[in-house]
């Protein structure tokens, strides 16, 4: 079984701690000391980690938001619609556009339902900014 530094670390300073053989006031004190320092760094890095995805996911996330209208888009039209109003946006796919409209839909900011491709008669679905609940009873009373 292939062990962390961490684990190494908290091995050798109950064997510090159980031993004769030396002072152990010191290795145990060296010892805490790098459990420390490797605790900074994973806390460094998960720091580093999220402020990178926050960064790059917003920007995104707030980018597709601004290509929905109040009409059904498909995924294609979103697509092609960020891709022509950002082109400073590199490896940009359709692939990183999908979990941005799933965290828009569950903000609550844009619905999604399936409807009928004129084109080609298959399914697919399709995007718009969330109406108001009074508009859509006036839908469904017509």
């Amino acid at each position: 079984m292939k062990r962390t530094k961490k684990e190494w670390f908290n091995i050798l300073r109950e064997l510090a701690i159980e031993s004769d053989r030396f002072d152990k006031k010191d290795l145990v004190k060296f010892i805490d000391r790098q459990l420390e320092l490797l605790q900074e760094k994973v806390e460094k890095e998960k720091i580093r980690v999220s402020k990178k995805r926050v960064k790059t996911e917003d920007v995104l996330k707030d980018r597709v938001f601004n290509a929905i209208t109040d009409y059904y888009q498909s995924l294609e039209e979103i697509y092609l619609e960020v891709l022509i109003a950002n082109a400073d946006i590199e490896d940009l796919s359709k692939e990183k556009i999908v979990p941005r409209l799933t965290k828009l839909i569950q903000e609550g900011l844009v619905e999604k339902t399936k409807a009928r491709d004129v084109e080609t008669n298959k399914r697919i679905v399709v995007y718009r900014l969330k109406q108001e609940e009074e508009e859509n009873e006036v839908l469904h009373r017509i």
